[in-house]
């Protein structure tokens, strides 16, 4: 049953939470056994020793009123996860693991569904909540760290759903070390403050639907970047939105199944670097910041275009940097990005081909073969509505097909920059 969920000791102590001074995790409260030792509780409870290791009983009918972060705890879709010392520990600083699926862990008690508000919250000084996902998990909304060190433990490789908006507090965590699941998140992605994703091998994807647009704030660069990252709604008006940087150390993928835009919309200029391969199979591709400061989109592991994937005359302002050639024959989407700019800038020498439609049209494109001596090879005649300019390498005119030399015709309607070999 839905509900507020918070972590009792153990599934051995029937009972539950009782309230500090009106307010979960208002106080922190231990007691000493026979040998001196503490027995660390994060919350105030109403407990009755049994042995020398000082087990608990609780009352779990008791007290319901309590309310933490402005929600109550009978709150029918908010739980919360803590997490008491099960052991007797002198160390008030000790890491507390828990499962996800255990019900005790949870108040009230039971497990988390898909209708629940998900809240893993500790307390100032008191041991740091790591819950585990150790199975496959559903959740309607996270919310890690918001007061105080808290992590969610991805080790397990095991998927997360969460149906709407994920929050990283500035005090929390969401490890993926050595993990390999994939976070399915239908809402916004936030990270607040020095609140902390460390992806391992995992991969968020974006996946709503309907009119809501998904916002991805917070920076996700550095130590905070995805590993793979996939935009995936397959229905409904809705976009996903950048308004921070971003980058993916993994795969970067747009399916072909979704219909979804992609829209940088920062007030300043957004750089968002991919270094695994990048394919866009469907949906759209829209840079929204124009004039001198551009958006970027770095894909420094190659791009794959197919599908409905379209670039189309919202790409304003921004450039598409791709670390190799060039290929769009295979996508019945339209590549029109007014007012954009296409740079082909391959990271080793050798021949680069650059593949287009016959529909196809460039804004401003840039050949950067740099010190590399790459060579760009057109598969057709391009057409070029601004600017063509060759930086290093070389750029040849004409195509070879099977064994006769086709000669083709380049259009350029702006100025044409050759630094490099024809």
């Amino acid at each position: 049953a839905a509900g507020v969920r918070v972590a009792s000791p153990t599934p051995l102590y029937d009972g539950t939470l009782k309230a500090s001074a009106g307010c979960l995790g208002g106080q922190t409260t231990y007691r000493g056994d026979t040998a001196g030792n503490q027995a660390w509780l994060l919350y105030q409870f109403d407990t009755t020793a049994t042995d020398a290791s000082w087990q608990f009983r609780i009352n779990m009918s008791s007290d319901t009123s309590a309310e933490r972060s402005g929600m109550a705890v009978d709150d029918a879709r908010v739980r919360y996860f803590v997490s008491p010392a099960p052991t007797v520990t002198a160390d008030p600083a000790q890491t507390i693991e828990r499962l996800w699926t255990e019900p005790f862990n949870w108040s009230p008690k039971g497990t988390v569904s898909a209708s629940d508000d998900v809240v893993i919250d500790g307390m100032f000084g008191a041991p740091t909540i790591v819950p585990l996902l150790n199975a496959a998990g559903d959740c309607l909304s996270l919310k890690v760290g918001d007061s105080a060190a808290s992590t969610l433990d991805l080790t397990g490789s095991f998927n997360l759903t969460v149906g709407g908006a994920l929050t990283i507090g500035t005090s929390g965590t969401i490890d993926g070390t050595g993990d390999t699941s994939t976070l399915f998140v239908a809402g916004g992605w936030s990270r607040n403050g020095s609140g902390t994703f460390t992806a391992g091998a995992t991969t968020v994807e974006l996946n709503g639907s309907g009119t809501l647009s998904q916002l991805v704030s917070g920076t996700m660069t550095g130590a905070n970047a995805f590993n793979g990252l996939r935009v995936n709604r397959t229905s409904g008006s809705g976009g996903v939105s950048l308004e921070a940087n971003l980058a993916a150390t993994g795969a970067f993928t747009m399916p072909a199944a979704n219909v979804a835009t992609l829209n940088f919309v920062g007030s300043s200029s957004l750089t968002m670097t991919v270094t695994g391969a990048a394919t866009l199979s469907g949906g759209t591709l829209t840079m929204d910041t124009s004039g001198a400061s551009q958006d970027l989109l770095d894909l420094n592991g190659g791009l794959s275009l197919g599908g409905s994937f379209s670039m189309t005359t919202s790409v304003t302002g921004g450039e598409i940097r791709v670390a190799g050639a060039w290929s769009d024959s295979g996508t019945t989407g339209t590549i029109d990005p007014t007012g954009g700019t296409i740079t082909l800038d391959p990271a080793g020498a050798g021949t680069y081909s650059i593949d287009t439609k016959v529909s196809t049209r460039f804004n401003h494109l840039t050949l950067n073969g740099g010190v590399n001596g790459a060579i760009f090879n057109p598969e057709l005649g391009l057409l070029v509505d601004g600017n063509m300019t060759v930086s290093g390498g070389t750029f040849s005119f004409d195509d070879t097909v099977g064994t006769t030399q086709a000669t083709l015709t380049h259009t350029v309607s702006g100025s044409f920059t050759q630094s490099g070999g024809l």
